[in-house]
């Protein structure tokens, strides 16, 4: 969530580099994972088991990239506040009065 803005309705973001890890496997033939390097984290997304992982150093062909995020405007916040609370009223005055006609519902399994 970002707070309206003040001029143009855009904000600045930042997304940062990347970081890449690697598999730290216990084995003789594995990549040699110092203690201090390690990271824990599950091994994948459908295996939770803690694995080791090692952050790996690359070089960054470019800088971190920076975009344009569409917000609302700040002199907007009265209207959109006022339209949901109207909204919000007009929804829940529906409800109730189709419960107080019909009752409560009642579902047969």
């Amino acid at each position: 969530y970002y707070r309206p803005s003040e001029s143009n309705g855009k904000i600045p973001v930042v997304l940062q580099n990347p970081e890449i890890m690697i598999h730290c496997q216990k084995t003789v033939f594995s990549v040699n994972c110092l203690k201090e390097t390690e990271t824990e984290a599950p091994c994948s997304q459908n295996n939770l088991a803690v694995c080791h992982w090692k952050s790996m150093k690359y070089k960054m062909l470019s800088k971190e990239l920076e975009l344009q995020v569409p917000v609302g405007l700040k002199h907007h916040l009265p209207l959109v506040c006022a339209i949901t609370l109207i909204t919000t009223g007009l929804c829940s005055s529906f409800i109730l009065s189709a419960l107080c006609r019909y009752g409560p519902i009642h579902y047969s399994v």
